[in-house]
């Protein structure tokens, strides 16, 4: 069996190489990285001596106010395979909220703890060990392996994986991303962002006599309702993402039923990736309590389903909106639905490394959420996400990730970058 050798390979890291991983993944966790401001250089400097130390050279790329990118290449030649991971995280908020400290580190009953640990330290941990294994073999495989640690996916990735595309990268074959999802599944597609702002105008009035005046903010409540009743539609999936849907809306039955939710709720939750969804993030409007307001405005955050576009989900928004006298409505922000079909040979092998790392897989999975995936697949880049973190523990207080997460995802990324590189046809 050909690929006997990468299968005891990806193994044995997995066995041994418990210790460094945790200790890499703590390294990272106390590196601070909060975004804002986004300042990655301390977590750079970490990975630049750990990677250093082993002998593997890196280049720091600056695209400005902090945001330092960091890149790491094993192999040469093509294929070229990219294992890409970011080094920002969310503010910690309030300490007093966490029952430890939130940049500790530390290791408890088997997880790692701290802002991070699952959105996407560990990935960038895990990613770092599995290239330092991967060097030990370079003259095994053909083709080339890029670990970047990436800054900015918090605030959109314009200056981090979006940075390096326009900027660094060549073209590439295929990306893993170290995203959350629980090593356990693997994700091929998400949500595409609408992300509109709407402006009512009224006429002012004395608080008293409501009736001489016209409400702005009662306008543009209106408007937002009628802008809800896209929720009420659903997208047919594109063929050959069946069973990844299938798979997610399985996933949130169960997630629905582990966290208790109403049985609406949770029906809405299961058809997330499927349906629209409306968020009201931002209300501004009035200046008195006496005062009938007379200017309003809001933004709204509309997730668009894989198989929609951006463009027929604004041209919808605004009709809706728009019917409602006296408020206009402008697209502030976007970023189209995508996904890379699971027949992709990346794919395949993150499949068959997981199913033999874990001895079990979940699939494919799609999600509701935006990732730096969309500048790769916009290039037409394959790319597939899979990371050791639980999605459902990011942004939150107490953040943890579990250690035999960890350990299994170098494992998979040792075996699934050896697969592809192995198996994969470039032209």
């Amino acid at each position: 069996y050909v690929m006997g050798w990468a299968e005891d390979l990806a193994k044995r890291a997995v066995r041994d190489g418990e210790k460094e991983v945790v200790e890499l993944c703590s390294s990272l966790i106390r590196a601070p990285s909060e975004n804002p401001p986004g300042d990655t250089s301390t977590v750079v400097e970490v990975l630049r001596e750990w990677l250093g130390d082993r002998g593997i050279g890196s280049e720091v790329y600056d695209a400005g106010d902090g945001r330092l990118n960091l890149v790491s290449r094993v192999g040469s030649g093509r294929p070229i395979l990219v294992l890409n991971s970011h080094m920002d995280v969310v503010p910690a908020g309030d300490p007093s909220g966490w029952s430890f400290d939130p940049f500790c580190g530390e290791v408890r009953e088997g997880k790692i703890l701290g802002r991070g640990a699952s959105d996407t330290k560990s990935g960038l941990a895990a990613m770092a060990v599995a290239l330092h294994v991967l060097s030990q073999v370079e003259g095994r495989f053909e083709g080339t392996v890029l670990f970047t640690a990436v800054a900015d996916e918090e605030v959109g990735g314009a200056r981090g994986t979006g940075w390096l595309v326009e900027n660094v990268l060549p073209e590439v074959d295929a990306c893993v991303i170290g995203e959350p999802t629980r090593a356990e599944y693997a994700v091929v597609g998400e949500k595409g962002v609408c992300a509109v702002e709407l402006q009512a105008s009224g006429r002012t009035a004395h608080g008293s006599t409501p009736m001489l005046g016209e409400n702005a903010v009662e306008l543009l409540l209106e408007a937002v309702g009628r802008v809800k009743e896209l929720q009420r539609r659903s997208v047919k999936p594109p063929e050959g993402l069946e069973e990844a849907f299938e798979n997610t809306r399985s996933f949130l039955r169960n997630a629905s039923r582990e966290l208790g939710l109403p049985e609406e709720r949770a029906r809405s939750l299961e058809r997330v990736c499927e349906t629209y969804t409306v968020n009201l993030g931002v209300i501004q409007g009035g200046f008195k309590r006496n005062v009938v307001p007379d200017r309003c405005r809001a933004e709204l955050d509309i997730r668009v389903p894989i198989g929609a576009s951006v463009e027929e989900a604004f041209g919808e928004v605004r009709k809706l909106a728009e019917s409602v006298r006296g408020v206009s409505c402008r697209l502030v922000g976007r970023s189209e639905p995508n996904y890379t079909p699971p027949s992709e040979p990346i794919c395949r092998a993150v499949f068959q490394a997981a199913s033999t790392i874990l001895g079990r897989f979940g699939g494919f999975m799609v999600y509701s959420g935006a990732t730096d995936a969309r500048f790769l697949r916009s290039r037409g880049t394959p790319t597939v996400i899979y990371g050791p973190g639980d999605h459902l523990k990011a942004h939150v207080q107490d953040e943890c990730v579990e250690v035999w997460r960890l350990t299994a995802s170098v494992g998979v990324y040792v075996l699934s970058s050896l697969t592809y590189l192995t198996h994969a046809e470039t032209p």
